[in-house]
């Protein structure tokens, strides 16, 4: 499982490898300058979000906070985003962020072949009455994405544990 890359742009099928994204900076001066900084990023949940902005940050979006939330993250700890902008992080008006392009190729025949029967799928649960089927896949992602810290000292327990007993069997 991985986040998508894939979308349909200017009619053509198209597969996203980075996007620009324009931040909006909240002045404390009294000038009406826009302030903002661009950062070009090849991070897929981002590339994912921009491509299901509507049904993940849209009006009819029950979650968007939480979205935003992981935008900021992805944000504050890219290497791409200076330590200035970093600092100035509450300052940051996240929810007028945009996109500004991105970077594109043409996809491989298997990717085609991958974006259209995830589609056919994604279609045929919105017309079954699955209305959150976009939102379920992101959390999906997300879910394989993070790394279960219990599980991982878990696991390292076990094989300590297993170490610890061939040597004691020696």
């Amino acid at each position: 499982m991985s986040f998508e890359n894939i979308t349909i742009l200017d009619n053509k099928l198209t597969l996203i490898e980075e996007v620009q994204i324009k931040v909006p900076i909240l002045s404390i001066s009294n000038s009406f300058d826009d302030q903002s900084f661009t950062v070009d990023l090849d991070d897929p949940e981002l590339i994912h979000i921009f491509i299901f902005l509507n049904d993940l940050l849209g009006f009819a979006s029950k979650n968007s906070e939480f979205v935003y939330e992981r935008i900021l993250e992805k944000l504050l700890r890219s290497s791409k985003v200076s330590i200035n902008n970093k600092t100035i992080f509450h300052q940051w008006n996240i929810y007028g962020l945009s996109y500004e392009s991105y970077k594109r190729r043409e996809p491989s025949t298997m990717e085609r072949e991958s974006y259209y029967a995830k589609s056919y799928e994604r279609l045929n649960g919105k017309l079954n009455g699955n209305r959150e089927i976009i939102w379920k896949d992101y959390l999906d992602q997300i879910y394989h994405l993070q790394s279960n810290s219990y599980l991982e000292s878990f696991n390292v327990s076990v094989k300590n544990s297993v170490k610890q007993n061939q040597k004691s069997k020696k």
